[in-house]
C-alpha cells in the first residue's frame, strides 16, 4: 500500500490529489448510509429514551465539544509524541516518567467522577 501510494505521488501529486479525493468521499458516503441507515431502520424506542436523559442546549453543546478536544488529541497525539520529545530534556527518562504519572492521574480522575456520579444518581433519587 505504502509503495502504491508513493508511486502515484511520484508520477503526478494532482493524481495522488484526485484520489485522495475520491477516497475520503468514499468514507464520508459510507458513513452518511451507516447514519442514515440507523436513523431509519433502527429501534426508535432508543430514541424516546434519550429525550428524558438529554436537554439539547449550549451545555450540552458545550460538553460535546469539550469532550471532543481530548479525543482529537489522542488520535493526533502519538504523532506529536516525537516533536514534543526533541523539546524535552533526558526524553527517554522523563516521558515513561510522566505517561506514567498521567496514566495515574488519568485513573484517579476517572474513578472520582465515577464516584461523583454514582452518589449525584442516589442522592437524586
Amino acid at each position: 500500500m505504502v509503495v502504491a501510494v508513493t508511486a502515484i505521488n511520484y508520477l503526478s501529486v494532482r493524481m495522488g490529489g484526485a484520489i485522495q479525493v475520491v477516497l475520503t468521499s468514499l468514507k464520508m458516503g459510507t458513513i452518511a448510509v451507516i447514519v442514515v441507515a440507523g436513523a431509519l431502520f433502527g429501534k426508535h424506542i432508543a430514541f424516546d429514551g434519550a429525550s428524558q436523559f438529554t436537554h439539547l442546549g449550549l451545555g450540552t453543546i458545550s460538553g460535546f465539544l469539550t469532550a471532543l478536544v481530548p479525543a482529537m488529541w489522542a488520535y493526533n497525539g502519538f504523532n506529536d509524541l516525537g516533536d514534543v520529545g526533541e523539546e524535552i530534556a533526558h526524553a527517554q527518562k522523563n516521558i515513561p516518567e510522566q505517561s506514567s504519572w498521567d496514566c495515574s492521574l488519568w485513573a484517579a480522575s476517572t474513578c472520582s467522577r465515577m464516584l461523583f456520579t454514582s452518589v449525584l444518581c442516589h442522592s437524586q433519587s
